[in-house]
């Protein structure tokens, strides 16, 4: 009997850890697209709204944080996804689907700070872009300036262009882990 009981035990204890092992799985899964549903904290002077335009503008010393994401600058734009007519289209039309920040950008992300005059992150494509004259990338030492820079940050690849007046600049410094 007791050889039984003790089958048993281990049996249950093999069940448990499989189910362990299974929600561990899943919760690494929802950390990994957590990230673009977290909370998103902005304050700023001002802020103007209209249903119309599908358009929340924030005016004046603008601060935006979602985790490890920081963005200032002077005015943002935050457009949602056009509404549709059904249950699951209405939940899609409460989603971001493009940032446009105006004057005086400052962005820390991925330990990267960019200087810009303006900048415009797309959603569906995960597509930084950042204009303005000397707009600049840095990381540890190392940084690159230009006219134009285009952070694709699914692929993991950058574009600099160079300006009317001036090419592109790079200072790599080999401590650090790469722009």
């Amino acid at each position: 009997m007791k050889r039984y009981a003790m089958q048993w035990v281990v049996v249950c204890c093999v069940i448990w850890m499989n189910i362990a092992i299974v929600f561990a799985v899943e919760k690494k899964k929802q950390q990994d697209t957590s990230k673009d549903y977290s909370p998103i904290r902005i304050t700023a002077d001002e802020l103007i709204s209209t249903k119309e335009s599908r358009c929340v503008q924030f005016i004046g010393h603008v601060k935006a944080v979602q985790d490890d994401t920081e963005i200032t600058g002077d005015r943002m734009r935050i457009f949602y996804k056009e509404s549709g007519n059904s249950a699951k289209e209405n939940n899609a039309s409460q989603q971001i689907d493009k940032i446009e920040v105006d004057g005086h950008v400052e962005i820390k992300f991925d330990n990267r700070l960019a200087i810009t005059s303006k900048a415009v992150y797309t959603i569906k494509n995960q597509q930084l872009i950042l204009t303005g004259k000397n707009t600049t990338v840095k990381s540890g030492q190392s940084f690159f300036i230009g006219e134009t820079i285009i952070l694709y940050r699914e692929q993991g690849r950058i574009e600099v262009k160079r300006g009317q007046e001036k090419p592109v600049e790079v200072f790599l410094h080999p401590g650090d882990k790469g722009l």
